[in-house]
């Protein structure tokens, strides 16, 4: 994106003018089925709403994100022995084994349930990549952030653990659904 080029087009960062152009030019929008996307956030963003001015429905754009510039929520310690005072009684359900664990109210589902069940998928913690992505079958959590679920997917009952605390007293939380 930095290095000059003849035609200004082709130059710079992928923005939502130069997606206007580049679709309207060169490609056949109603004849593609479906559209992935892979970026930093703004530029996902754009590209998403360009194909929404374009008549592409929604669940035919797909996303992948490897960069957002929004700032996480600010951490909060809590007791690492998950002894804090105010705790919930959460379930892991992986590859058919249920466990129970104390959550600390303060601290995400996945990092409470790491302690004992070091199994349990992730990999960026910083709710983009949706690889701890888990139905809460029973009970209730509150999502810090979300950038890899899809409304439906919400809707439904899925979270990422990695940004989900218990609000509810019990939670159970289904990675195998």
């Amino acid at each position: 994106s930095r290095e000059p080029m003849e035609a200004e087009i082709f130059g710079g960062r992928l923005d939502a003018d130069k997606l206007r152009t580049l679709l309207g030019a060169l490609v056949p929008v109603p004849d593609v089925d479906h559209w992935w996307l892979c970026g930093p956030f703004g530029m996902v963003v754009e590209a998403q709403e360009v194909l929404g001015e374009l008549g592409v429905p929604r669940e035919r754009i797909h996303k992948e994100l490897f960069y957002v510039d929004v700032p996480p929520p600010e951490p909060v310690r809590h007791d690492e022995t998950g002894d804090d005072g105010d705790a919930a009684e959460a379930t892991v359900v992986l590859n058919g084994r249920r466990t129970t664990l104390t959550v600390p109210r303060s601290s995400t589902v996945l990092d409470a349930g790491q302690r004992v069940r070091s199994d349990l998928p992730f990999a960026c913690k910083g709710g983009v990549c949706g690889t701890c992505r888990a139905r809460v079958t029973e009970g209730e959590v509150r999502m810090a952030r979300n950038f890899a679920l899809e409304p439906e997917e919400v809707e439904a009952g899925f979270v990422l653990t990695c940004q989900s605390t218990p609000v509810s007293d019990t939670v159970v939380v289904d990675y195998d659904v």
